[in-house]
């Protein structure tokens, strides 16, 4: 489609919507908070639009998101703390946007069914949290072109679900597989 201007509140009266999908559009501006109201959201795809700003905390309430698409827009900030809650999570995108900080620990600890997770291409750094080696589901692991650093952890070599296809020489893991 070709949807210009901003999400509207008013999707978020959509009490029973299952899939949001907005991607490929030329939307802007800030993902509204209200956003996290959509209680039986299982898939909310935001991707390759022009939305800005931090990712909302309020995305930690959708319960039942099972994939959370929000790679190439402009968002900036950390990963929010709240997305811990998101317990039955199993793909999360966040690439080519301006995330900063360190690769939250609790990714590892509470995101135990996540198969995909793509954090390529943002503002990430500091060393890999063994954490990671939590994810005994994990197809696919993408944490190319940030500014991390350190070792790769050597428990990566354990993950049974996925097939090394690269290994850089700043020390990122690209782990792929058939999915």
């Amino acid at each position: 489609n070709h949807f210009i201007g901003s999400i509207p509140d008013s999707l978020c009266s959509l009490q029973m919507l299952v899939v949001l999908d907005l991607s490929n559009n030329q939307l802007s501006g800030r993902i509204p908070s209200c956003i996290g109201k959509l209680k039986t959201l299982g898939v909310l795809n935001l991707a390759n639009n022009s939305l800005c700003g931090h990712i909302p905390i309020s995305l930690g309430h959708l319960n039942g998101l099972q994939s959370l698409h929000l790679d190439r827009n402009k968002f900036t900030g950390m990963v929010p703390f709240s997305l811990r809650h998101l317990k039955i999570l199993q793909f999360l995108d966040v690439a080519k946007n301006g995330l900063e900080g360190i690769i939250p620990s609790w990714i590892g600890d509470e995101l135990s069914r996540l198969r995909i997770l793509v954090l390529e291409s943002n503002n990430f750094h500091g060393d890999i949290s063994v954490s990671l080696c939590k994810l005994s589901s994990l197809q696919v692991l993408n944490l190319k072109d940030n500014n991390l650093t350190g070792h790769i952890p050597r428990c990566f070599n354990n993950f049974t679900a996925t097939t090394l296809t690269e290994l850089d020489s700043i020390g990122i893991y690209v782990l792929n597989s058939s999915y």
